[in-house]
């Protein structure tokens, strides 16, 4: 398996999508950030992440040198490529010039080295530049905007001179640029190049919205140009691109063009366009533009040429933006003409709720609206208009809000993504209709096969079901519920299609192995989602591992500083004990067997077939036994045993950082938003996180015989006291556990080490006495014991580090240092925290980590392809 790692993300959905690609094409995704749990994807997809300082690039080379398999590195961000591309250069992996990428970032650079060309606006550096009344004369108009920035962040038009000065007030000089002001049309260009060689893939209309600000409130493509203009663009960019020497990689190119025909190139991105280009692109064009670019970033140089050379454009498409029309807490989103309308496809950029502060840049943009049709570039603009979206004000109440997010001790309430988490709520109903609706279908398709029931009937009665589903299983949620769910769903389907079509859906079965493979269904689901986040928490902490393998940390026995470590060799005791269990839930969800066709349980008369049913519902194993399949219930309690299990062991690094963030250890700290203050008293900084992870622990270890105690002294069949407990027993213990892991991934990605305090703890209480007695044996052939005795006979004498050393030198006759015992006591064998040895285990984890996502990928590829198998049949009877 092929590792791909992307370093931070851009915030207008193409990020996401590229990561989405990788996955989709079986890639092991890596995702370094200095704040992955702002991105929500990181928590909905198996992605290996980790907090890290991605603008060092010592450290981010580290992680990306121990990565198994890895083939490139990309980022979405337009801040992160210049360096994105330097370690792709040093890695050996496809890169573009590095120079070029430089100059492409910097404004200033790139428009003085294109004045030469006459290609570049005028354009002054306000460091190097007094910018006076005599630039606006003749009404000048110039542009302000950052040396390095992207996007329409900070760009504003300036038309006199008094407004520069009040723009410019609070500013740095040497980060801003001001570039003369082209009047006239603008456009960019979409260019992927390979080698060298520049593939135009073509020209977008820009559509600005209000002064001063440039925000890009639409796009036209392919924009309406003559022919000779288009050649003019085409030969002008080629001849940028090959000035700059850019070798690999998508660029986005933005241009004025004059009355008279002028063109003048305003910036050269080294990136993707965002403002959704892409997408439309993809949807205009023959080929899509997230996997080609990201073909080329892994080095599939030759599938991205065959792509680019047989490019062409299908058909014209639009996008336009609604922005919001002032700041304040967004109330309502109405879409309008646009909800539903099959032209458009809407994507809301922001959700009711959201806070949203104008700036004057893409952040005001509010919904996104696309369309690849005539009658849709007809309408777009008026069916923008007619999006309403409601904004309240934030004004009331702002000095209470500030009293509560700065109480004094605490500054910041608690983390977004904390909040996030606990508000999760696991909908059954939903699940447990859907699990219906799958059961139902593979039992229609096995009776049509069997020739049970003709194809006709089965044909009707999977259509209704379909068009239920479509329609989100409305119907089916607002029935009353009397005698369960199953009598008024079938009630349902009687009542529409009559009791000679429908009637017979409950031939061969029973509630009884409904309700067994409902379980089965729901729980394995439920598992491979606690894998997912088990193994996304585990490889989070082997890279924090190996960020923190050099950094000393003090090894503790019964609550007593005992030897010399590191926190990275910490982290990888809790990886290790976690991954054991990461394999528990692997082998449990392998071995899950199919209870449908077991009917009440005492089997049926109905030629039903186990085989066909199992295959169309993904499950590896049938029972052979029509009692046991309805009974058993060994897949809750395997997996109730495995959740308390992983509970257990966090519970016991929980009370770690509990201990170690009291003042009297000062070991580790919080920042504050995973902290909460005292209402009494003002110097208190509470780790309440911390406690309230031991009570959901508390919890579920208190919950977790609830199965047993229902199981225990049943008859051995159908049972409702089983039946009504076990599946929500199941769920309650796996979504708790999933929530502590998930917050517990957030605490050691934030946590604030003092490493001052970790270095005095392993100096002050002696942690290196065991080392120089097993080194007094290796050297001198002194015996451990006699030299156990000794160096245990100074501690009660209040000796230093340096006092020790000396007392040992002269009872032994050696020359130990400070210095040379620091090289030579690097503990490589036994498992130990040293440097080799570290390496050893880091690498070993990350394959680990790596089989563990194949394996899952296994079970969901063969779920998938029983889905298609299903969807494959019901299409076939269906259409007959």
């Amino acid at each position: 398996m092929e590792s791909i790692a992307f370093i931070e993300s851009n915030t207008t959905g193409t990020g996401e999508l590229f990561i989405m690609q990788a996955l989709e094409q079986g890639l092991n995704v890596y995702f370094l950030s200095r704040d992955p749990f702002r991105y929500n994807f990181i928590s909905k997809n198996n992605i290996n992440f980790v907090k890290v300082n991605t603008d060092d690039k010592r450290e981010l080379k580290n992680i990306l040198q121990v990565m198994p398999n890895l083939r490139g590195i990309f980022s979405s961000s337009e801040y992160y490529i210049d360096i994105v591309n330097q370690l792709n250069e040093d890695l050996g992996f496809i890169s573009n010039n590095t120079e070029a990428i430089k100059l492409c970032r910097d404004k200033y650079s790139l428009s003085s080295f294109l004045s030469n060309y006459d290609l570049a606006p005028k354009t002054y550096q306000l460091k190097k530049t007094k910018i006076t009344r005599d630039f606006f004369q003749n009404n000048s108009t110039f542009v302000l905007k950052p040396i390095m920035g992207s996007g329409s962040v900070n760009v504003l038009m300036i038309r006199s001179y008094g407004e520069y000065l009040e723009k410019t007030s609070n500013l740095k000089m040497m980060d801003f640029i001001l570039q003369e002001y082209i009047d006239g049309e603008e456009y960019s260009i979409e260019v992927v190049t390979v080698n060298n060689q520049h593939k135009i893939l073509g020209i977008t209309k820009k559509h600005i919205g209000d002064e001063p600000f440039f925000v890009e409130i639409g796009h036209d493509f392919p924009a309406t140009t003559n022919l000779n203009l288009e050649n003019k663009i085409t030969l002008t960019v080629n001849k940028v691109l090959n000035l700059i020497n850019y070798k690999n990689g998508p660029s986005h190119i933005e241009i004025k063009v004059n009355h008279e025909e002028d063109i003048k190139i305003i910036e050269i991105n080294p990136r993707l366009a965002g403002g959704m280009i892409p997408i439309m692109i993809g949807r205009c064009t023959n080929i899509d533009l997230i996997k080609t670019i990201l073909d080329l970033s892994i080095n599939k140089t030759n599938e991205v040429e065959k792509t680019l050379n047989n490019y062409r454009i299908l058909y014209r498409g639009a996008i336009r933006f609604k922005l919001a029309s002032k700041s304040g807490i967004i109330e309502d989103i109405n879409l309008g003409e646009a909800n539903g309308n099959k032209n458009f496809s809407i994507i809301q950029l922001k959700e009711v709720g959201d806070n949203i502060e104008l700036k004057g840049d893409f952040n005001d943009r509010l919904v996104c609206i696309i369309t690849k049709n005539e009658q849709g570039l007809d309408e777009i603009d008026q069916i923008t208009k007619d999006i309403k979206i409601n904004i309240c004000d934030t004004d009331t109440g702002e000095i209470g809000a500030n009293i509560l997010n700065n109480t004094g001790r605490i500054k910041s309430l608690l983390h977004p993504f904390i909040k996030k988490i606990l508000s999760v709520e696991f909908d059954l109903a939903s699940k447990e209709i859907q699990s219906l609706i799958s059961i139902d279908e593979t039992h229609i398709i096995m009776l049509s096969k069997q020739g049970v029931i003709c194809k006709e009937k089965a044909g009707i009665l999977l259509k209704e079901i379909q068009s239920l589903k479509e329609n989100n299983y409305e119907a089916i949620r607002d029935l009353p519920k009397p005698r369960g769910l199953y009598l008024s769903y079938e009630n349902l389907l009687i009542n529409k299609l009559g009791e000679d079509i429908a009637g017979n859906l409950q031939l061969g079965r029973s509630r009884n192995d409904i309700n067994a493979t409902t379980n089965s269904l729901i729980c394995r689901d439920l598992g491979l989602n606690l894998i997912s986040v088990l193994n996304r928490f585990n490889s989070s902490l082997v890279l924090n591992s190996l960020i923190h393998k050099d950094l000393n940390f003090p090894i503790y026995s019964q609550y007593q500083t005992a030897l010399a470590g590191s926190f990275g060799h910490y982290l990888m005791a809790i990886f290790e004990s976690l991954h054991h269990e990461t394999l528990n839930l692997i082998h449990v969800l392998k071995k899950v067997s199919s209870p449908l066709g077991a009917a009440a349980g005492g089997g049926t008369i109905v030629p039903t077939n186990q085989n066909i049913t199992s295959v169309l519902l993904g499950f590896r194993n049938i029972y052979i036994n029509s009692i046991n399949a309805i009974s058993n219930r060994d897949l809750n309690i395997d997996l109730n045993n495995i959740t308390c299990n992983i509970a257990v062991k966090l519970s016991r690094c929980i009370q770690d950082l509990q201990v170690w963030s009291t003042r009297e250890f000062d070991l580790i700290d919080f920042p504050d938003y995973l902290s909460g203050g005292s209402s009494a008293m003002p110097q208190k900084k509470n780790p309440y996180l911390l406690e309230l992870l031991k009570s959901k622990i508390g919890y579920i270890l208190t919950n977790k015989d609830h199965t047993y105690n229902a199981i225990f002294k049943t008859p051995l069949s159908n049972s409702f006291e089983v039946t009504n407990s076990s599946l929500k027993n199941s769920i309650d213990l796996m979504v708790d556990v999933i929530k502590v892991i998930e917050i517990l991934s957030f605490i050691f990605n934030n946590l604030i080490i003092n490493k001052y305090r970790s270095e005095e703890i392993i100096k002050i209480n002696y942690t290196y006495l065991n080392e120089i007695s097993e080194k007094l044996y290796l050297d001198e052939g002194i015996p451990f014991r006699s030299s156990h005795h000794f160096l245990g006979s100074l501690v009660g004498k209040g000796l230093n580090f340096t006092d020790v050393l000396e007392s040992v030198n002269l009872r032994y006759g050696t020359a130990y240092t400070a210095r040379n015992l620091k090289e030579e006591l690097i503990k490589d064998f036994g498992m130990g925290p040293g440097e080799r040895s570290m390496l050893n285990q880091i690498n070993f984890s990350m394959n680990s980590i790596l089989d563990v996502w194949k394996a899952q990928k296994d079970i969901r590829n063969k779920l998938q392809e029983s889905v298609d198998i299903r969807n494959s049949y019901i299409k076939e009877i269906v259409t007959k």
